[in-house]
């Protein structure tokens, strides 16, 4: 079961990049302007007086340090992307589970049909998107680690990215993040749409 349920662009999944040897890679992870469609009704006031209460419960509700909020069930996601109407196609949901350290390279059950294992810092967003899907060519050495969903499937290849990342931001003009304190590591499950 995941802990919660959020709207992202499948608009985002054009970020993509061809890898030498180890083939193309999409990213696939938790930020894709999350709950955007969404968000655009509700500040225009264009929901119904239910779907707005659940979007506020929504933004009170979140896994991790993951800010932008989730929902408790698929269904609940469903009905806010049913509002969506005719963009709905350029949505998608996804599930999401926190993970700790402690899973390392244990085979996550998840990633037998998830998307991956993503790394998120709320106000940066996405470390895999913000490093490698920027500048591939530093991280070449993670290339073969990354799914075909541009994710990560263990949390060790995960953290030595993030390490790395860290490491090699600041002199090679990514965002710099001070330490991985803040950083939260998310398995990515697709769900069907209905």
């Amino acid at each position: 079961m995941m802990a919660g349920y959020v709207i992202v662009s499948t608009l985002g999944v054009g970020k993509f990049i061809a890898f030498d040897g180890s083939g193309l890679k999409v990213y696939r992870g938790i930020d894709r302007d999350p709950w955007r469609c969404v968000d655009d009704l509700y500040y225009d006031k264009k929901l119904s007086s239910n779907l707005v209460a659940l979007v506020k419960h929504s933004h009170r509700n979140y896994i991790g340090n993951f800010s932008a909020g989730t929902v408790a069930t698929v269904e609940e996601a469903r009905q806010l992307l049913a509002a969506c109407e005719n963009k709905s196609k350029d949505y998608e949901i996804i599930g999401l589970d926190c993970l700790s350290e402690d899973d390392g390279q244990r085979d996550i059950s998840v990633m037998q049909y998830g998307f991956g294992i993503d790394a998120y810092v709320d106000g940066y967003g996405s470390l895999i998107e913000l490093g490698v899907f920027q500048k591939p060519d530093l991280f070449r050495i993670f290339h073969k680690s990354l799914n075909r969903y541009g994710l990560f499937e263990n949390v060790d290849a995960l953290n030595s990215y993030c390490n790395a990342y860290c490491d090699l931001a600041e002199d090679n003009g990514l965002e710099p993040i001070d330490n991985l304190v803040n950083m939260y590591m998310y398995a990515v499950l697709p769900i069907k749409q209905a």
